[in-house]
């Protein structure tokens, strides 16, 4: 990762999430996510804004389930100069 002062760019990206609460509407919540980070890192980061704990934490992007031991970057989440990605996020039982 680059230290500040370095002139290397972090590599991040704005993400909305959309988490599901529990009368069933979303919430949504608006960051800027490394995306060489972990998503297990991710969702412990934002465990307490989601009000969820994070093995309870489901994240989908484009239909698909995100794996904990997988980054943004390997699902194609990196890109600056586009729109806003979309993750949701849902609790499991």
């Amino acid at each position: 990762m680059a230290t500040p002062g370095s002139g290397e760019s972090v590599p991040c990206c704005l993400v909305e999430f959309y988490v599901m609460t529990p009368g069933g509407s979303y919430e949504i919540h608006q960051a800027d996510c490394l995306t060489n980070m972990l998503i297990r890192g991710l969702k412990d980061d934002f465990r307490e804004s989601f009000k969820i704990p994070v093995a309870n934490q489901i994240w989908k992007h484009d239909g698909r389930e995100l794996n904990d031991s997988r980054t943004l970057k390997f699902y194609g989440i990196e890109a600056l100069d586009k729109d806003k990605e979309k993750i949701y996020v849902t609790r499991s039982n």
